[in-house]
């Protein structure tokens, strides 16, 4: 039977537990964050916060910083509207961060928490292979400020 925890019972060190239990590869845990990483090496973290009571998964998808702000918030807009699940919002750098929120405030399926961990992680395998037709998220362009690249 899978166990449900009151929301007392909920800490990093269990959810942790309870994802290394279920098959996840856990990279790291600092603080209140659980490191993931998808099937096909997406990052992302798993961070528990206590007041209000709520998980949150999240990561950024960066995009590629040659390319108009207004495309960018297309692709933002069209992930809001056609993906299940995650909220996609573009950051002050112009990447998009991918959001979901799970309350635990009432207690913690761990079933239910493990396969929405594994589904957000899909989603975002799903994201870069299956919506970036044109190249926009690109995880290997350098970070390098513009005006360090003048110096060349």
């Amino acid at each position: 039977m899978t166990p449900v925890w009151k929301e007392e019972e909920v800490s990093i060190e269990v959810l942790s537990e309870h994802l290394s239990n279920s098959g996840f590869v856990v990279q790291g845990v600092e603080d209140n964050q659980i490191s993931l990483r998808t099937g096909a090496g997406i990052g992302y973290s798993v961070t528990l916060h206590d007041s209000p009571q709520f998980i949150r998964l999240s990561t950024y998808l960066p995009l590629r910083s040659d390319e108009p702000t207004a495309k960018k918030r297309e692709l933002e807009h069209r992930l809001n509207a056609s993906i299940f699940l995650a909220t996609f919002t573009l950051d002050d750098d112009e990447d998009v961060t991918v959001t979901y929120v799970m309350p635990y405030g009432h207690g913690l399926i761990a079933g239910q928490f493990a396969a929405i961990v594994q589904r957000f992680g899909s989603l975002l395998d799903f994201v870069v292979h299956t919506q970036n037709e044109s190249g926009l998220i690109d995880f290997e362009e350098s970070r390098t400020p513009p005006t360090a690249n003048l110096l060349n």
